[in-house]
């Protein structure tokens, strides 16, 4: 679209600019465009002209409304008297021949082809499997193989000596890892951490462990020498919160 000449492009300023700035243009404009200051140039004159016009128009706040008020209605007299310029196609138009080029091809089939990569993944993963369950060191006994060595083992029991099946039910349990000190209950306080507790007592003769609402629950049993009696101490989350003693 073309621009509308205005007073604010004879002064070289800009349409918000304030009086200060165009008044320091028209004196720059005039010492510049002067007559006097350029004899040999005929055109001096003119451009002198229009700079004084300009800068009337526009040092005066009314004149300088009228004239903004101009420049919007001849800007839109404009707007409507030019053709709207013609746009060019958003896409390009196929090649010659129906064939298209392998890049729109792969945007419109990439779904298709995702779906093929992810089929061929599912398909290594369920190929490879089957290896993995069949190799020897993996491989679980059957049903068969069991019942062939319970079987053969009470064939075993029954072609062995009886007298070395008894010594072998007779013989008795090795001995329980003995304390250091073992615990009175009056000695454990509550609270007492599983550090401190192990370091008085030395390390119990059974351990158990387990999980009770999102909280690791441990149980340490103490036997004395003589096995008649035994103290369990229940810790959680490592501090002791009960011990007892129980005589056999």
């Amino acid at each position: 679209m073309q621009r509308v000449p205005t007073h604010y492009d004879n002064l070289k300023v800009a349409r918000d600019a304030p009086p200060e700035v165009i008044h320091a243009a028209y004196r720059s404009l005039s010492q510049k465009h002067h007559p006097d200051r350029n004899p040999d140039d005929p055109s001096a004159g003119g451009d002198m002209a229009t700079i004084n016009a300009a800068y009337r128009v526009l040092s005066d706040p009314d004149k300088r409304r009228q004239h903004d008020i101009w420049i919007l209605e001849a800007e839109s007299e404009l707007r409507v008297k030019t053709p709207p310029r013609a746009e060019a196609p958003a896409t390009p138009p196929p090649q010659q021949g129906g064939h298209q080029s392998p890049s729109s091809s792969l945007r419109r089939y990439w779904f298709a082809y995702a779906l093929l990569i992810l089929y061929g993944l599912f398909f290594l993963i369920f190929a490879i499997r089957p290896f993995e369950d069949s190799s020897p060191s993996k491989s679980k006994p059957s049903s068969e193989d069991r019942v062939g060595s319970d079987l053969t083992q009470a064939g075993a029991e029954r072609k062995a000596p009886a007298g070395l099946a008894t010594r072998r039910r007779a013989r008795k349990p090795g001995p329980i890892p003995q304390a250091l000190a073992f615990p009175n209950p009056n000695d454990i306080q509550i609270g007492l951490d599983r550090g401190t507790l192990l370091a008085t007592f030395g390390q119990p003769a059974l351990k158990t462990t387990s999980i009770q609402q999102n909280r690791i629950v441990e149980t340490f049993l103490y036997v004395s020498r003589d096995r008649n009696r035994a103290t369990s101490v229940v810790l959680r989350d490592g501090v002791v919160i009960s011990a007892s003693t129980s005589t056999y």
